[in-house]
This record gives C-alpha cells, sequence and structure tokens, in this order.
C-alpha cells in the first residue's frame, strides 16, 4: 500500500480550537477551522461554545460530517 498518494475524500469537516487546521495534510483542509490562538482555554464557556457550535454543524441543516473540538485540560489528562 502506498501511503505517500495522495487521496481524495469528500467529509465536510469542521475543526475548533485546532492549532494550525489551516495547514493541509496530503492536500486536505477543513471546511470550518477556528484557530487556536489567543483563547482563555481555561474558561469552560469557551469549551462549552465550541462544542454548541460543533453539534449545530453536525445538524441536518449545518451539513457537516465530522466536528472536532479540541480542549487542552482533556488533552493534559491523556498524557499523564
Amino acid at each position: 500500500m502506498n501511503l505517500n498518494k495522495s487521496i481524495s475524500i469528500d467529509i465536510k469537516t469542521s475543526l475548533y480550537l485546532w492549532s494550525r487546521c489551516d495547514v493541509p495534510f496530503n492536500g486536505i483542509l477543513p471546511e470550518k477551522c477556528t484557530y487556536y490562538n489567543n483563547v482563555d482555554v481555561l474558561d469552560l464557556s469557551v469549551f462549552e461554545d465550541n462544542l454548541r457550535q460543533a453539534a449545530d454543524d453536525l445538524s441536518p441543516e449545518g451539513g457537516f460530517d465530522l466536528a472536532m473540538v479540541y480542549y487542552c485540560n482533556v488533552d493534559e489528562l491523556g498524557h499523564k
């Protein structure tokens, strides 16, 4: 299997608080990208707002296939 080959996928994706989601991976970019810059990540309301927006994206009206929300506290616990 050739893993260096560029693939074509049709998954409408949104990313929230995702560092460098503006950089293509294998030529693929998410349709919606909210950066991780200068955000008060310890403010739980920021996480809740992004979760709410991600849920809206996944609703029939939103039309997204995949939504991902980064939250540093979950990431930090996962590395312990």
